[in-house]
């Protein structure tokens, strides 16, 4: 069963990310994707996060690497490396799914497992935010089997499952810094549990290996920054010291609770309900998905992504407890009827929500862009126009009249070491830039249209 949810939950990330690319928010760019192509090509836009240190290269790092095979290969045009790049991005993402499948059906059964599976495969949110290159993500994609080794290691005394915990949930920690209060929690359950003399040997493989992870992102820092552990406290020096948590993107107190319900409507207090009969099984995944919400709820700053952690431990507590519930039914004709509307309701809410999903849902705000334009689509004719402008050979630079810089799929799909212009009057431009994107159907004079893409036009000099 688990390989053919794989399988399909696979497709539909696949066929989500070629078939109607987005940029949610220039971060997926700027702070991951153009940071990659500028350590393999040698160019790109640097955000002012770089310049100072306030981020870690491990993402860009990890980018470059999946990039760099194409330093060598023929081809003028970024989209080879880009699908790559993507595909490689909807893989990891699949890793969800298997350890929501190995969390429930390990403190539950195979029916646990296989419920926790599905939600988390054919929910649309993970669906959308599987070619995403966000670091929040990457930390997701680690944090996940991090708690599970590190519970399952607690109940069953397995030295090497809290060798992979420390060592996952530190390199979560180390690239977004406000998930390095996780790694407390597995000692602090251990003190639940009951501590022995026996559990020393275990948190010491937990601590050794998250010290091992911490220390080798601490030395990439001082080769990069010339002091260890820079990005970790210019991150503490600005978030903290200097408040800058609290200076974009202000939300109310109780804004990820009212968009847990535009996001997942009814589906929400439902998953709680049942998520609630699952806290005897799975205390760490409770104290995490606790810890994780009231901590980002009490910052200012708020972007749905932020929590998205919150969301497969959620379904993953939510399966064990209508595990619970289905194994109080005696009949097993009456128990797979259940099953089967459960499932087919389930399906059915998340194509309806996917249909309905703007961009103005995931918290962002711009004067560029309306929040009531659907969020599968946002500035897709844009990375279009510039996958199409990267297999131009004759262009020598390009005047873009469409949003600024960050609103921009940046040289990552542009993949020409040029000068490009934003917004920049004609003078500005004129002799540097021979190709042009705008939004006017007509062509200024001296120049001839060679394309329209969605609402964007592009114009060559002739």
């Amino acid at each position: 069963m688990i390989y053919i949810i794989l399988f399909l939950g696979g497709a539909l990330r696949l066929a989500a990310a070629f078939c109607l690319e987005n940029i949610a928010w220039p971060d997926e760019i700027f702070q991951s994707l153009e940071q990659a192509h500028r350590l393999v090509f040698g160019y790109g836009i640097v955000p002012w996060e770089y310049v100072a240190g306030l981020r870690s290269y491990l993402v860009p790092l990890f980018l470059a690497a999946v990039i760099f095979p194409f330093k060598y290969l023929s081809g003028h045009g970024s989209f080879a490396y880009t699908a790559t790049v993507r595909v490689a991005l909807c893989l990891m993402s699949l890793s969800l799914i298997v350890f929501a499948y190995q969390y429930a059906k390990t403190f539950g059964n195979r029916l646990a497992g296989s419920i926790a599976a599905c939600l988390v495969a054919f929910w649309y949110e993970f669906i959308f935010f599987a070619p995403k290159a966000f670091g929040d993500l990457f930390a997701v994609y680690l944090i996940l089997p991090g708690l599970f080794f590190a519970e399952r290691g607690l109940r069953d005394k397995r030295p090497r499952d809290l060798l992979w915990s420390g060592l996952l949930l530190a390199l979560g920690g180390m690239v977004r810094y406000q998930n390095l209060f996780l790694l407390a929690l597995p000692p602090a359950l251990s003190f639940w549990y009951g501590f022995k003399a026996a559990d020393r040997k275990l948190l010491r493989h937990y601590l050794y290996s998250a010290l091992a992870v911490s220390v080798a992102a601490g030395v990439l820092d001082w080769l990069i920054w010339g002091r260890l552990f820079h990005s970790l406290l210019y991150s503490f020096d600005f978030y903290l010291v200097r408040g800058g948590a609290t200076s974009s993107l202000l939300t109310p107190f109780d804004w990820y609770v009212r968009t847990g319900w535009r996001m997942q409507g009814y589906l929400f207090p439902l998953l709680c309900g049942l998520a609630w009969l699952s806290w005897p099984r799975v205390k760490l995944l409770w104290a995490a998905l606790l810890f994780y919400f009231i901590l980002h709820t009490g910052i200012a700053s708020k972007e749905y992504r932020y929590i998205f952690l919150c969301w497969p431990l959620l379904m993953i507590a939510a399966a064990l407890g209508a595990e619970t519930l289905l194994s109080r039914i005696s009949r097993p004709e009456l128990r797979r009827a259940w099953l089967g509307a459960g499932a087919a309701g389930f399906i059915f809410f998340s194509v309806y929500s996917a249909g309905k999903f703007t961009w103005g849902d995931l918290g962002y705000r711009s004067s560029y862009l309306d929040g009531r334009q659907p969020a599968w689509t946002v500035l897709r004719a844009k990375i279009r126009a510039y996958r199409y402008l990267s297999g131009r050979p004759d262009i020598r630079g390009l005047s873009d009249d469409v949003y600024n810089w960050h609103w921009s799929p940046g040289y990552y799909y542009l993949h020409k070491d040029i000068p490009v212009f934003f917004n920049a009057p004609g003078p500005a431009a004129a002799g540097r830039a021979n190709y042009f994107i705008s939004r006017a159907p007509r062509a200024a004079s001296g120049l001839e249209r060679v394309k329209q893409i969605g609402d964007i036009y592009i114009y060559k000099a002739r």
